[in-house]
């Protein structure tokens, strides 16, 4: 199977979100969780995530909604 930036993107955030849950919530991740945790994948590959505006075929939208969640859940401008 080819690698698919979009559906690594979507579960690393998948991941990401769920990761700052378990750290607001003080507890450790469920079963379903551990399986959305284990999907993370680092973002070597997608490098359009630190373009602001990528012009790749990678979708915008996606790009978006990993900056709002990491923003979000940033203690500090300074951790984003």
């Amino acid at each position: 199977m080819a690698y698919n930036k979009k559906v690594h993107l979507r579960a690393n955030i998948d991941a990401i979100k769920t990761a700052f849950t378990l750290e607001r919530e003080n507890r450790q991740a469920t079963a379903a969780e551990r399986e959305i945790l284990d999907r993370y994948s680092g973002f070597g590959a997608i490098k359009e995530i630190l373009d602001p505006v990528p012009v790749s075929g990678l979708a915008n939208p996606l790009i978006n909604e990993l900056h709002d969640v990491l923003r979000e859940n940033a203690r500090d401008e300074k951790r984003v």
